[in-house]
């Protein structure tokens, strides 16, 4: 019991520390400190500052410091990039293991090849990569230049709090125009009003979700309440639905958890679990291939969400596609909100959730969220967007547009959608290999 309230007192400590004062405190110290070793070392007081401005992402203020973050964006465009000229690149040791690599393998996806004629690009390709860690990677193994002649390249970052240099590294290449997704406003807002070659879109992880493997399965019963896609870290707050089933007194009342063993943490569920006296509501499952999760998630009346800040999301989306609604928290930072209407679920305040999974549980079948999602969200209905700003910026600039972008979709990693649309791409491994800053592709071979 004793355990048990350490893990559970852990758990709301993190939440605390999403309190306002808090974190303009932590942003306070860290934009000290930046000052203070700036001269020392300018890498690490850059990545003070660009801590000291992600912390003020909190879920409870759009503003939580209205004077500090000003200042600290300021000092981040002056550092950066200054009268229009980029500033000296920062030096750090830029050395990959074998798993990053292979990492980078399966997060990079070319949409469009270059069209060459005479072997000089007359038409530039469309590169994407996925996940923030990988945009580091990636400008460790080439030569980013030279891939920017011939493709132009698409974040899609992991994670809320886009003051990051994986992400602002980009902005030394002026010349090229790079589109960044950003699905929570206050990151949207803050790539835009640095006035560089990053441009941000608003779609992200979520809007790439695979319609044919997340669908209605017909005549299927629902055996639970609610489920719950998500890891066992702490950030997910699986203790709220606890609290929530606990305040609810019914065993009759079923959830369904599914986890990820990579995020650790699940004897710390299990003793949450007995610690709130719901063992009899609760069923857990692990690593379930996508087409299970789809299964689970035509199993369940709603499909929760309640984390305080996340990336773009996944869960709640392949659940719109699997025609159950999703349920999530108004104040969480970097899911796309305008997402949820009346068809496709609802954003609550915590304090409502009892309440609204008892609602759902009696009002399940008033939802039909796949119709929304085909239409708005769907790789096909992505990718025409994203294809659209990409020739609109071609053509801007006085390129050529003959050729139009392949869909991809999103599981665990990224696939061509539908499969075979990408026939003739290169691969991502052959990238690598061209661009490599390595002396030789035999000398990259041998890394890879």
């Amino acid at each position: 019991m004793i355990n048990a309230y350490r893990i559970l007192f852990r758990r709301k400590y993190f939440d605390w520390s999403f309190l306002p004062l808090v974190r303009w405190s932590i942003s306070a110290a860290l934009y000290f400190k930046f000052i203070l070793t700036r001269r020392a070392s300018r890498f690490q007081a850059i990545q003070s500052l660009l801590k000291a401005h992600r912390v003020l992402l909190t879920p409870y203020f759009d503003t939580p410091a209205p004077m500090l973050q000003p200042i600290i964006e300021s000092t981040i465009q002056r550092e950066f990039f200054q009268d229009g000229q980029v500033q000296p690149e920062l030096t750090e040791s830029c050395v990959l293991a074998d798993r990053e690599l292979r990492l980078l393998k399966e997060r990079g996806l070319v949409l469009k090849k270059p069209r060459r004629v005479g072997g000089q690009v007359v038409e530039r390709g469309v590169l994407l990569l996925k996940a923030t860690n990988t945009f580091g990677f990636f400008r460790c193994c080439v030569d980013v230049t030279a891939v920017l002649q011939d493709y132009t390249l698409v974040l899609e970052p992991s994670w809320s709090g886009y003051a990051d240099y994986n992400l602002l590294y980009f902005t030394r290449f002026i010349d090229h125009p790079i589109v960044v997704m950003a699905t929570e406003k206050r990151d949207y807002e803050f790539v835009q009003k640095l006035g560089s070659n990053l441009i941000p879109v608003n779609f992200g992880a979520g809007d790439w979700v695979d319609p044919e493997v997340f669908r209605p399965l017909a005549d299927q019963e629902k055996l639970y309440d609610a489920v719950m896609v998500a890891g066992w870290a702490m950030y997910k707050r699986h203790y709220v639905l606890f609290r929530a089933l606990h305040e609810m007194k019914d065993s009759s009342f079923q959830v369904a958890l599914l986890g990820l063993t990579w995020a650790g943490g699940r004897s710390e569920i299990e003793q949450l679990i007995d610690f709130y006296g719901i063992r009899k509501n609760v069923t857990l499952f692990e690593e379930l291939p996508a087409e299970q999760v789809n299964q689970m998630l035509n199993k369940s009346k709603v499909n929760l969400l309640l984390s305080l800040q996340e990336g773009s999301n996944r869960s709640l989306f392949e659940g719109f596609f699997a025609g159950v609604p999703g349920l999530t928290l108004r104040n969480n930072v970097g899911i796309q909100k305008e997402y949820f209407t009346s068809q496709t679920g609802r954003l609550i305040d915590e304090k409502e959730l009892t309440t609204a999974l008892r609602f759902f549980r009696q009002h399940w079948v008033d939802f039909n969220p796949r119709p929304w999602a085909e239409a708005n969200i769907a790789p096909q209905v992505t990718t025409a967007k994203l294809n659209q700003i990409i020739k609109d910026l071609a053509l801007q600039r006085g390129e050529e547009w003959t050729t139009d972008m392949v869909a991809k979709c999103n599981r665990r990693n990224m696939f061509y959608f539908p499969e075979g649309a990408g026939r003739g791409m290169p691969s991502m491994s052959e990238i690598l290999q061209q661009y490599a800053y390595f002396q030789t592709r035999d000398e990259f071979q041998t890394q890879v």
